[in-house]
């Protein structure tokens, strides 16, 4: 943290009087200051206090805050900080160089702004100079240390990009590719597990993901993956992930809610679901195991952590029905056992172990195909 913002340790710990100096104590997702005064106050600095430039983001009578990160519009939304304060060129929030330079089509009138030119082009009292740091974070009174963040015992300034064209978007890494920008679902996670650094770049992310289907970068420090999605994610413009990567400013690492996204094997980014048709089997529903028994007890179990659609109906192939439940779990039968009954289709939310993109029933609930 020392390195990052370019202060020493005794600075550090003397602005966090609680932190022991060997960092001890250091709590995950708490907050920690990281400098006082007018320098800490730009727009993708660090902050500390009640900054005045805050002040000046004032709600307009009439302009209702962004319910969902987009912004102007027919509907008029301002950002508001839960979605980054700033409305970029395509009416989407954030607080990176690409959504708040006025000179990249920032729109002032539903949220802050910022110049990158000598001379402020606006003058708009929710115009802001922009500070001189490359990295951008999130406006708020301080900065996260996670556990797993150091001090050092010498100050380094962050190096300037020396490439001409700035940052870019990394076309992939080992076996992932680029597939684009996407922002998350509502309400949820795309894909289910987490790696957060605040040195990440695209190499480091696609290394941990190793073996899934999916992997992203987001917010500049987060490497979200998996081998499959738990939502539906919508692709956006490339402007709507340029926020720079923590351990390197040459990358982009999306922004917020927003994945820099990556597959491997040429997936494409779509949910599980329920094929139609598997190796001439047709999709019944979702169905219920009994009370006491089984809805399917023609063979004995299939138990397989590798469990397909198409594992289970070749298993099946002398029989009329064939079932997955539990992610892992194949059974067969010539008829449904009476006392089973059809289930909503989210009931049978359990991915197969080895393909992510065919839902494998879940508890007491059966993915059901007959040859009908």
């Amino acid at each position: 943290m020392s390195q990052r913002y370019r202060i020493s340790n005794d600075k550090l710990f003397n602005l966090n009087p609680g932190l022991a100096r060997d960092c001890s104590n250091v709590q995950p997702e708490t907050k920690y200051c990281c400098g006082t005064g007018p320098a800490y106050c730009g727009l993708f600095n660090c902050q500390e206090g009640d900054c005045d430039i805050w002040k000046e983001d004032q709600q307009p009578e009439g302009t209702p805050w962004t319910p969902d990160g987009t912004c102007g519009g027919t509907d008029g939304y301002r950002c508001s900080p839960d979605w980054g304060r700033c409305c970029n060129v395509n009416g989407v929030c954030g607080e990176n160089p690409a959504d708040c330079y006025l000179e990249r089509g920032c729109q002032s009138a539903f949220g802050i702004c910022a110049s990158n030119s000598t001379t402020d082009p606006a003058s708009s009292s929710s115009t802001i100079p922009a500070s001189s740091s490359s990295t951008a974070v999130p406006p708020t009174s301080s900065i996260p240390i996670s556990s797993t963040s150091s001090t050092s015992s010498t100050s380094a300034a962050t190096p300037t990009p020396t490439n001409p064209a700035g940052p870019a978007f990394v076309p992939g890494f080992g076996s992932f590719t680029h597939l684009g920008c996407f922002r998350e679902p509502d309400g949820t996670r795309a894909l289910a597990d987490q790696v957060a650094d605040d040195n990440m770049t695209i190499e480091q992310c696609l290394t941990a993901a190793a073996g899934r289907t999916f992997a992203g970068a987001e917010y500049g420090r987060e490497c979200w993956m998996g081998s499959y999605l738990r939502g539906a994610l919508t692709q956006v413009g490339d402007s709507n992930c340029q926020m720079p990567c923590g351990g390197d400013a040459l990358q982009y690492c999306g922004s917020g809610n927003h994945l820099v996204l990556y597959s491997t094997g040429g997936a494409q980014p779509v949910p599980p679901s329920h094929p139609p048709t598997v190796s001439g089997f047709d999709f019944v529903g979702c169905m219920t195991e009994l009370p006491a028994g089984r809805a399917l007890d023609a063979a004995g179990v299939l138990p397989d952590d590798n469990m397909t659609l198409e594992m289970c109906a070749a298993y099946c192939a002398a029989y009329t029905y064939f079932g997955v439940e539990f992610g892992r779990e194949c059974y067969c039968g010539n008829a449904l056992n009476q006392g089973s009954v059809a289930a909503p289709l989210t009931d049978c939310n359990m991915p197969c172990p080895a393909n992510g993109f065919e839902w494998c029933g879940a508890g007491n609930r059966l993915s059901v195909y007959a040859k009908l």
